[in-house]
């Protein structure tokens, strides 16, 4: 049973329903300008569809509808026991998506927000020329354990960047997983992010999907030794276990949208259990 707590104006309640079921919006008054429903929308991907598992109302909370004020940044926890995945190609093109929303979001932010966050550039050397907007991360420190924490820019993507990624998960993958980063990442015009294999356990077990924001004719995006140019308007998975790299010999930047999904059979829950089993 998926459930989310929602203590919006004049719709505070529990709501639950079956992990089959596509969305929590139905049980939600349908008035347009009703500030539940925005926050529903992802609450399946975030929630980590916790089927068959009562959530407490502190769990739901924690997961981002509302949050507690002794975890204000913490996203429930999993257990990692899946195997290394590999998607058996370079790039899989995952076809068009409507990322207007998102697109407009991000090129309006202030150039602070691109500064807000840089764990990125110090922790991977090879993402120094890159800047971050940082919605979610998981916590390497803590892996195996799947602990995701909000970033600086959940408060200014999140109402955007949810709904596009939940579309592109419903449509392509099992659902039930969980997004252990989303991030907008620029590289800045004349940057260049050297070949690399992203090698910390935490990305060689999920999907890692490319939303372009913007780009230019001079953006060289190598893997495996080949060039591939990414459109705008186009959704591409990624293998981060091939050498890839990143040039933008143009007058523009290069923003791309980016996110890891781990498939719900590759989680188990900090109770031992799988999501979609009994607890």
């Amino acid at each position: 049973m998926l459930c989310a707590r929602f203590d919006c104006p004049g719709e505070d309640k529990l709501l639950c329903a079956d992990e089959n079921a596509r969305s929590l919006l139905p049980q939600l008054s349908p008035a347009a300008d009703n500030p539940c429903r925005t926050r529903a929308r992802g609450a399946q991907t975030i929630l980590n569809h916790e089927a068959a598992i009562d959530l407490p109302a502190a769990r739901a909370d924690a997961a981002g509808l509302s949050i507690p004020a002794s975890k204000p940044d913490i996203i429930p926890s999993w257990s990692f026991f899946g195997k290394s995945m590999d998607i058996g190609a370079p790039i899989r093109e995952l076809g068009p998506v409507d990322g207007t929303a998102l697109r407009d979001t991000v090129l309006a932010q202030e150039e602070q927000a691109w500064h807000e966050d840089n764990y990125r550039q110090e922790a991977f050397e090879v993402h120094h020329a890159t800047q971050s907007i940082v919605v979610l991360f998981v916590d390497i420190d803590r892996w195996p354990d799947i602990v995701v924490k909000k970033e600086p820019g959940w408060p200014r993507l999140a109402d955007v960047a949810l709904p596009l990624m939940n579309d592109i998960i419903s449509r392509h993958y099992e659902p039930g997983g969980t997004v252990i980063r989303a991030m907008a990442a620029k590289l800045v015009a004349g940057g260049k992010i050297t070949p690399h294999v992203d090698r910390h356990p935490s990305f060689h077990h999920g999907h890692r999907i490319h939303v372009p924001i913007s780009t230019n004719p001079r953006v060289r995006f190598m893997i495996d030794g080949r060039p591939y140019r990414l459109q705008v308007g186009e959704a591409y998975e990624i293998n981060n276990q091939l050498t890839h790299s990143v040039m933008n010999k143009g007058s523009e930047d290069r923003i791309t949208f980016i996110f890891d999904y781990v498939p719900r059979e590759q989680v188990a829950s900090t109770t031992g259990t799988a999501p979609g089993t009994a607890a």
